[in-house]
């Protein structure tokens, strides 16, 4: 397995495996290609790929690696090479974006309840304000468990709640 002073990679059928910053990072090599942020493969002010995609190779593998302090080489067959930053990379990751939404739970019982450290958001904020929904799925995502305060009792508004945080079937 290659190394530099800040990460390891290995090159897999199909895939790059890369461990930056204690996360092991797997990019397969089409999405590598096809993410190219060159001034040939992306236009930065248009934020839109240059790059033709149903151009590139389904079975493209670069034909060398180099990985410096802060940024992975590839050189594709055609002679293009491809820069990334690490931190994009980590950033852009299926496991670097699946840290940065996971957060520490916390069990909620009897106590959290009784001592009013009950999540909840009121329903218009909830309701009218991104913040409001945030807030909820904070909430939830922490502890598990969230609340709406001050619904009117129908079912009505019941599913009107339900559908502001997903389809009902």
């Amino acid at each position: 397995v290659p190394t530099s002073p800040s990460c390891a990679w290995q090159l897999n059928d199909g895939h790059l495996e890369l461990k930056y910053r204690d996360t092991l990072m797997r990019f397969d090599y089409f999405w590598l290609r096809d993410h190219c942020r060159s001034p040939s493969c992306y236009n930065t002010k248009t934020n839109q790929r240059s790059l033709d995609t149903a151009s590139v190779d389904l079975t493209i593998k670069p034909q060398a690696v180099r990985v410096d302090e802060a940024t992975l080489f590839l050189t594709w067959p055609d002679g293009h090479v491809t820069k990334y930053g690490l931190e994009w990379l980590l950033m852009n990751s299926y496991e670097g974006q699946k840290q940065q939404v996971m957060q520490p739970r916390i069990l909620w019982n009897a106590d959290i309840y009784q001592e009013a450290h009950v999540p909840s958001v009121d329903y218009h904020s909830f309701l009218e304000t991104n913040e409001g929904l945030r807030e909820f799925l904070q909430n939830f995502l922490l502890y598990g468990i969230a609340f709406v305060e001050n619904v009117p009792p129908t079912k009505e508004d019941t599913e009107i709640i339900a559908e502001r945080i997903s389809l009902i079937r």
